[in-house]
């Protein structure tokens, strides 16, 4: 998955992850449908491939921006919880949401910092 980020032109990189941080905040701010749960705790793992997913796309935008995507995504998943809590009426805030937020955010920032590992030895 890494290898392809590089492949990517930057530009359609970066609309990729602003197109990406639209639909996740109109998602949260959506009235919750009915899922099925398929395993406990499964909003947080959702949660986490999420934001995973954006840190993946923002730094492949942005590659020297690492430490910058991953303070601004995490301070991006409590906005969506105090937006959560108090912009509607249908959803709330849960603090263990953005703890799940800034998981998927390390678990990308760490694989971003083995692949970049790699790409070294490999030089």
């Amino acid at each position: 998955m890494l290898t392809l980020l590089h492949r990517i032109p930057r530009p359609i990189l970066r609309g990729l992850f602003v197109a990406a941080v639209l639909v996740v905040f109109a998602l949260t701010m959506m009235p919750l449908p009915e899922m099925t749960v398929v395993v406990s705790s499964q909003d947080k793992f959702e949660h986490a491939i999420a934001f995973l997913v954006l840190m993946l796309l923002g730094t492949g935008g942005w590659p020297r921006r690492v430490g910058w995507m991953a303070v601004g995504l995490s301070a991006y998943g409590l906005l969506i919880e105090v937006c959560q809590h108090t912009l509607t009426t249908n959803r709330f805030g849960d603090p263990l949401d953005w703890v799940a937020d800034s998981v998927g955010v390390t678990i990308g920032w760490l694989l971003l910092r083995r692949a970049a590992r790699g790409a070294v030895a490999s030089t």
